[in-house]
């Protein structure tokens, strides 16, 4: 289910900025989830979203050179 949840949860967020500020989205977020949600977590969420729905954020390529590499912060 998390694949359907991820698509089902950025078209209702993209649809809520529509109407709402990402204030309220992130308090309408934070109140059901019971996690903090800043509306900077919004904006974010939807950048990262909109980019991967586009193009692939991460070659395999580079997942195979940083499975090699020290892991850093």
């Amino acid at each position: 289910m998390s694949p359907a949840f991820r698509e089902l949860n950025y078209a209702k967020i993209k649809k809520l900025t529509e109407r709402y500020s990402d204030a309220t989205i992130a308090s309408m977020v934070s109140d059901k989830t019971g996690e903090t949600v800043t509306p900077s977590d919004i904006a974010s969420y939807l950048k990262m979203n909109g980019i991967a729905s586009r193009v692939m954020l991460v070659t395999k390529g580079a997942m195979e050179f940083a499975s090699n590499e020290p892991r850093t912060a």
